[in-house]
């Protein structure tokens, strides 16, 4: 009874891992876009902090990599997490580490569009463009500007 518990649980978290921040965008992105393919959102308009630099890091970028791309040591890093950084005036003021679903895409999952051949990107507005695009039977956002 207790392994089925415990697998219950982890079959429930797996599949909630969505992070605050997440499903805030992806609420306004369906409140603006409504059933549009492709449309335009401010980011300033889900965040309730003020930010002038949003970082987005893959999985794959290592400690040092993300203290020197931001300029001071990230205090709170942990292996195996995408990492959305939003910085003021060269401080930290919002941070998320995106955990894996190892299981594939969640309905609704944002993606901020990462070159392949980079572990980081860059945003120095809050205009995004948005690509609402189905696999699998889930859908799922591209976000970039």
């Amino acid at each position: 009874m207790k392994n089925l518990l415990l697998i219950l649980f982890i079959v429930f978290v797996s599949c909630s891992s969505k992070t605050k921040l997440e499903k805030m965008i992806e609420h306004h992105i369906e409140s603006v876009c409504g059933e549009s393919s492709k449309c335009k959102i401010k980011l300033s308009d889900v965040t309730w902090f003020e930010w002038d630099k949003l970082i987005v890091f893959k999985e794959t970028a290592q400690s040092l990599e993300v203290d020197s791309i931001i300029g001071i040591k990230y205090p709170y890093f942990g292996d195996l997490a995408k990492r959305v950084v939003f910085m003021n005036d060269n401080k930290i003021v919002y941070h998320e580490d995106v955990f894996p679903n190892y299981e594939g895409l969640i309905d609704g999952e944002i993606i901020f569009n990462v070159l392949d051949t980079s572990n980081y990107k860059i945003f120095l507005n809050t205009e995004f463009t948005i690509q609402k695009l189905i696999e699998e039977k889930k859908y799922y956002y591209i976000i970039d500007q």
